[in-house]
């Protein structure tokens, strides 16, 4: 009685064991399924993203095949089947070897597509980098002009002056017009200072421009890093255990031939 009641239970626990494996197998597939859809292989970016999410669900199936493996070797020791018999075991194993090779190709192809998105937004850092500069040149140039026609012109200082006088006006529209009196009258006394205050303001421009450039530099290139040392050792480590988990399969399923052999043998010995 206990031993059918021991047998019932470790049945019970074997089909469980494979239907929980398979729903995992089947859920994660959907997800890679709907991950890939639309495909864009030609972006890198999309690539490199599908790359990393495949590879961060990559330990679901692979406990979905250890879960039929151990159910089904659960049934061989019961003697309810046959553990090289199983199309479950077989389909599973495959699909391991299969999974073990994607992720193992997955490691240079995802180097390399890493790289070029890199470096495509490298380039793109530094087209903007290049159009702030620009910008701040073109910025520099009205500014000079608009001072140079205020000195030109008697009644445009007047009317800033006025400007000034106007108590309604924002505080930091005023705090603008007093650095514009202010630099005017730089200027009167000393011509030469309008150049050098262009240029010292074109200095710090250009710096703070160097700075943003290097700052997003950094932060691309320490992300693509650590993306692609993520995804070359979880890539290594999931090839590594898809392809123990199908040689332990196989290892375990001849085995298991290779006990049922002498067994039979042995049977017609008997008879």
């Amino acid at each position: 009685m206990q031993a059918a009641s021991s047998s019932s239970t470790s049945r019970y626990t074997a089909l469980i064991l494979k239907f929980t494996g398979v729903i995992l197998i089947l859920g994660v597939l959907l997800d890679y399924l709907v991950l890939s859809l639309p495909p864009d292989f030609n972006n890198v970016d999309w690539l490199v993203n599908l790359i990393n999410q495949w590879v961060g669900r990559g330990t679901v199936p692979l406990l979905g095949i250890a879960f039929i493996v151990f159910g089904t070797w659960i049934d061989r020791m019961f003697g309810r089947s046959l553990f090289d018999r199983s199309a479950l075991l077989t389909g599973s194993l495959i699909f391991s070897l299969l999974m073990g090779l994607v992720f193992l190709l997955f490691v240079p192809l995802h180097f390399n597509s890493s790289r070029l998105s890199s470096a495509a937004s490298t380039r793109n850092i530094n087209e903007q980098a290049a159009q702030a500069q620009q910008q701040l040149e073109a910025t520099l140039a009205q500014q000079r002009e608009k001072v140079s026609a205020l000195l030109a012109n008697e009644q445009q200082v007047e009317l800033l002056q006025q400007q000034l006088d106007n108590a309604q006006i924002p505080a930091d529209q005023a705090a603008q017009l007093q650095q514009l009196k202010d630099t005017l009258a730089k200027a009167k006394a000393d011509p030469k200072m309008l150049d050098q205050e262009v240029e010292k303001a074109r200095s710090q421009g250009m710096e703070q421009i160097k700075q943003r450039q290097q700052q997003a530099l950094d932060q691309v290139q320490g992300q693509m890093r650590n993306s692609r040392n993520q995804a070359t050792l979880s890539g290594f480590l999931l090839s590594a255990g898809y392809f123990v988990v199908a040689a332990t399969g196989l290892g375990a399923a001849k085995s298991g031939r290779n006990r049922q052999r002498p067994s039979r043998a042995k049977g017609r010995s008997n008879k």
